[in-house]
């Protein structure tokens, strides 16, 4: 139901509160478009009391009702940066009912002000590839499109092969309090040449332990004796993708030294056939660009499911 020409709202930083109408508003917008995954109070909860939490907003826009209490969620957005990065992330949505008549103008404001206010160099947003109103939105103020991603996924159908180590490696499962520093090493001596990558932390390792899903066993490290040589994340998503639960493939990466060996695919095919002992269908995401991962992956019986682009703006 279209709204009437004239509409009072509210923007405001979200409060735990307010979690439960964001779901609500969250799962809404992905009925009726579907782009991302649905959300569910406990999810957003956690989420919420994560300790990274203290660089990110969360915001929402809502029906102002008599007396200026909170009615219907309309549209959301966040804003993060950290203290010693240059670049700010954000991301702004809005019920297709309310669209152009300015509520999206006025949650740009926000995470923009936000974003002069930080001292922020750059600021980026991932809109879904659909989102054909948002990207022109955001071109229009300067933005410019950087790359883009494609999150792939593995039917439940699928055959998948048996891996087969090479020669003279070996593969086991991530030991907690023992092994986060060879994690550490792995992702980072993995993915430090890739574009705008971020180092991991133990601090972050160890917060996977209390994720709901995870299993350590899922996190999958390889060796050529004592030597680190690559690794793969797998756990098990916490909310219905779709109507059921899915698998996710994260950070498979190879060290440099020990590429063209194939050890990318014997651990993803295991990391596969691990997920398999608990839910039937698997997912990860990969860069567009990246058309080796992309091969990779389709090899394996991965296709393309749901698209992102990444926008930035130069503050400067």
């Amino acid at each position: 139901m279209q709204p009437s020409p004239h509409f009072d709202y509210i923007i405001k930083p979200v409060t735990e509160a307010d979690l439960p109408a964001l779901a609500d508003f969250i799962n809404d917008l992905e009925a009726r478009e579907p782009r991302y995954h649905g959300s569910s109070v406990a999810e957003l909860t956690r989420l919420f009391h994560q300790p990274q939490m203290q660089y990110t907003t969360w915001y929402i826009a809502h029906l102002a009702n008599p007396h200026r209490s909170a009615g219907l969620v309309i549209g959301n957005a966040d804003f993060s940066k950290r203290d010693d990065d240059g670049t700010a992330w954000a991301e702004l949505n809005v019920h297709p009912d309310y669209r152009n008549q300015g509520v999206g103008r006025a949650l740009y404001a926000t995470i923009m002000q936000r974003a002069t206010d930080s001292g922020a160099s750059t600021i980026r947003l991932n809109p879904h590839l659909s989102s054909t109103l948002l990207i022109d939105f955001l071109t229009r103020r300067g933005f410019a499109q950087e790359r883009y991603f494609w999150g792939m996924r593995l039917p439940a159908a699928q055959p998948v092969e048996q891996p087969q180590l090479p020669p003279g490696f070996t593969v086991r499962s991530y030991q907690p309090g023992q092994d986060e520093q060879l994690v550490c090493d792995a992702i980072n001596g993995s993915f430090a040449e890739h574009y705008d990558y971020e180092p991991t932390t133990i601090e972050r390792v160890r917060g996977w332990n209390d994720r709901p899903g995870f299993k350590p066993e899922g996190v999958l490290l390889a060796f050529d004796g004592d030597n680190l040589a690559a690794i793969c994340v797998a756990s098990i998503g916490s909310e219905p993708v779709e109507g059921e639960i899915v698998g996710n493939i994260h950070s498979l990466g190879t060290m440099p030294a020990y590429r063209r060996h194939g050890l990318g695919r014997v651990l993803l095919l295991m990391g596969v056939n691990f997920l398999r002992q608990f839910v039937p269908t698997v997912e990860l995401g990969v860069e567009g660009r990246n058309e080796k991962a992309l091969a990779l992956y389709e090899s394996v019986g991965f296709r393309q499911q749901r698209g992102w682009v990444n926008m930035v703006k130069n503050m400067l």
